[in-house]
């Protein structure tokens, strides 16, 4: 399984200290798919969940490519 993105500005190395819980968001409707927050320069930087990206049963395969 793969995730495709628009654009990959930077690959970063956090240690767990360094990653903020999640802060809950009242307006999300349905399962939260982020894992938390960080701070990079001066730029605050959401962290997915991959595992609940793809286990969410509502996504969307665009193609398959068998082998």
């Amino acid at each position: 399984i793969g995730l495709i993105v628009d654009q990959l500005i930077d690959v970063i190395y956090l240690s767990k200290e360094q990653i903020l819980s999640n802060p809950t968001d009242k307006n999300t409707v349905g399962e939260n798919l982020m894992k938390g927050l960080c701070f990079y320069d001066s730029f605050s930087v959401g962290l997915i969940d991959t595992e609940k990206i793809f286990a969410y049963e509502k996504l969307y395969v665009e193609e398959s490519i068998g082998y």
